[in-house]
């Protein structure tokens, strides 16, 4: 059987986006690319922790749209999924 992924706390949840928010804005509001975006759905649609009723991630509440969007973000994961994905695809490419 398959446990069902739960948020975390409105607390932690409000925590991650404005920390997240943080880097963003001091980063320069730095964005991904459109190739970096859409890589990072992928991985986001393939995931388990995926709430598909409102793309959102299950492991920190986020909106996938936004946090994809950053590139000061990362995956919430353990181990990270986008690093990990991306990272494994280009070392099968190079």
């Amino acid at each position: 059987m398959i446990e069902e992924t739960k948020y975390p706390s409105l607390w932690k949840m409000v925590a991650s986006f404005t920390l997240s928010l943080i880097e963003y804005v001091k980063g320069g509001q730095p964005v991904t690319t459109p190739v970096e975006y859409a890589k990072r759905l992928k991985i986001c649609n393939a995931c388990p922790h995926l709430k598909r009723e409102n793309f959102r991630c299950g492991k920190c509440g986020c909106l996938l749209e936004f946090k994809a969007r950053w590139a000061t973000s990362s995956c919430p994961d353990d181990p990270k999924r986008w690093d990990t994905a991306i990272q494994a695809k280009e070392k099968n490419e190079g």
